[in-house]
């Protein structure tokens, strides 16, 4: 068996549907946070909503605008970060080592990847973001990385 791997990450829809609903509810708290002011409440109802507008087209704006991320693991378990930024149309390929900060949990992969500059890159994947053969040997491999780190 070889840990050898190429994925291709898409931003998972778990995080954003999560995203989306602590905003939700961050604006119902506030909302309930203005029950104590005393200013009409189809003025209150009008200020959250415009809020919360704001704040899904912004998060919209930046889901739109995600790079384009692969992961690649040779034999010798050297990994490299390629991403392309469409927006910018910029590429850029990074060796990476894993850092000790990342959690390989069986259902989310919170990956702290360190460059040869010693710049941190934070890559986060859901089990939606791959398929679950994909997300299972790239959870194999990078645990085996883990174990066999260059001293």
């Amino acid at each position: 068996m070889t840990i050898a791997l190429l994925v291709e990450p898409k931003p998972s829809r778990l995080l954003l549907a999560s995203c989306l609903s602590m905003l939700i509810l961050a604006h119902l708290s506030l909302f309930l946070l203005m029950q104590a002011v005393s200013i009409p409440v189809y003025l209150k109802i009008t200020l959250l909503l415009i809020s919360l507008g704001a704040s899904v087209w912004q998060m919209a704006r930046w889901w739109a605008a995600s790079e384009s991320m692969r992961l690649s693991i040779s034999d010798a378990g050297v990994m490299a970060l390629h991403w392309q930024n469409e927006a910018e149309e910029q590429s850029s390929n990074l060796t990476v080592r894993l850092s000790a900060k990342s959690c390989l949990w069986p259902q989310l992969l919170s990956l702290f990847l360190i460059d040869e500059d010693d710049r941190e890159h934070k890559l986060l994947i859901l089990p939606d973001s791959l398929d679950p053969a994909a997300f299972r040997a790239l959870r194999v491999s990078l645990m085996w990385i883990s174990q066999h780190k260059q001293k």
